[in-house]
């Protein structure tokens, strides 16, 4: 029996989630409002009133195509045909009966919050501007004598019929409402549940993956660290080589030391570099000096300009061992960076220049010497968004 009622009451599968539950609602319905109808019809034919037994017959046919308007799939179409039947047949049995003066009356704002519960708003509407026009003519009509209508006592059957069927309209749709409220809420809470656990889970990834870069640069800047050590050990023909490769190492520690492991702090990583090369290059105090803004830029331009800096460094040195040497940065264009290099003397530079011409060409970068051979100019692209 279980089955069977489910059967019946069971809509197409192109109704899903929220939508599948009111269009299961409304079919409930329009099977369970025949049962009043014909109770009601019964009624009328005991009483002889068989003009009014033939109306709620024909309101009874008219309406069955709802079903079959919503196993088609169009649930909005199906309220609108049945609330239109609805309609009409109350406001001529009223018309016929008693007019505006029994419990036909309640049938409208019924009708109404029926289709506002499921129709869109604009259909609903034109329900509200229909009821309004029935009331008024059921009011008026009676009262120009356009309509005249029959003595109509009460306790009647057909009250408590009426009654019966007004609720059936409110309070399925009603309960249906509530209910997917319900649901939805549930249904929302439990999705906050997991957004919240899936958060969690992602810090946690997140955490660990930071914790492995940061570990893959404590491999790399040691295993540096140990290639540096071997290339001094070996004799001063290897310093420039091991300084080049510091320039490296400090790329990876100041990377390490970062919040953004996306960019590194070019200030921080100059500062620690320097100290680093005037200890290697045995110079004086602030011999050697850099003065950066706050620069963030990516890894590969800081293992480019670091290299970059050294052979500036070095040239410098060769030329002129005890003079001062000072980087400025000069970040005055939105989409470039300059860098100037003072020094007592940065030419000649050497005939064969190979791995300065190859940090130019990896940072894209243009070079420059004054007339005086005492300021070096360094052109770049800033990092790409």
């Amino acid at each position: 029996m279980k089955s069977f009622l489910l059967r019946i009451i069971s809509v197409p599968d192109t109704y899903q989630g929220q939508r599948r539950e009111t269009a299961r609602t409304v079919k409930t319905l329009l099977v369970l409002l025949p049962i009043p109808l014909v109770i009601l019809i019964g009624e009328r034919l005991a009483r002889n009133d068989f003009q009014g037994a033939l109306l709620i017959l024909i309101a009874l046919l008219i309406s069955s195509p709802s079903i079959v308007i919503l196993n088609k799939g169009f649930l909005e179409g199906s309220v609108i045909f049945l609330c239109s039947v609805l309609l009409v047949i109350v406001t001529a049995n009223a018309t016929r009966m008693s007019g505006i003066h029994n419990l036909t009356i309640i049938s409208y704002p019924t009708i109404i919050v029926f289709s506002s519960l499921i129709i869109k708003k604009r259909y609903m509407s034109i329900f509200l501007v229909l009821s309004i026009l029935a009331i008024f003519w059921l009011g008026g009509g009676e009262e120009l004598g356009y309509f005249k209508t029959e003595p109509w006592g009460s306790g009647h059957p057909s009250d408590l019929i009426t009654i019966f069927i007004i609720l059936i309209l409110g309070l399925l749709p009603t309960s249906d409402l509530a209910k997917n409220l319900k649901d939805t809420s549930l249904k929302a809470n439990l999705a906050l549940t997991k957004t919240d656990k899936s958060n969690l889970e992602l810090q946690s990834t997140i955490h660990q993956k930071i914790e492995l870069i940061k570990e893959v640069h404590i491999q790399a800047k040691t295993n540096i660290d140990y290639i540096h050590q071997l290339f001094k050990s070996q004799g001063e023909d290897f310093d420039n080589l091991g300084n080049r490769i510091r320039a490296i190492y400090h790329a990876h520690d100041t990377h390490f030391a970062s919040d953004d492991l996306g960019l590194i702090d070019l200030k921080k990583y100059a500062s620690a570099y320097f100290a680093d090369l005037t200890e290697s290059l045995s110079l004086e105090p602030n011999q050697l000096e850099a003065k950066f803004d706050e620069l963030k830029i990516t890894m590969d331009k800081v293992n480019s300009l670091g290299i970059f800096f050294y052979e500036m460094i070095r040239f410098s040195l060769t030329n002129a061992p005890n003079s001062p040497i000072l980087f400025e940065s000069m970040d005055r264009n939105r989409d470039e960076l300059q860098f100037k290099i003072f020094a007592y003397d940065l030419a000649p530079l050497p005939e064969s220049r190979i791995l300065f011409d190859i940090t130019i060409k990896q940072l894209k970068a243009d070079f420059s010497l004054s007339d005086d051979h005492k300021v070096g100019l360094l052109t770049l692209p800033k990092n790409e968004s």
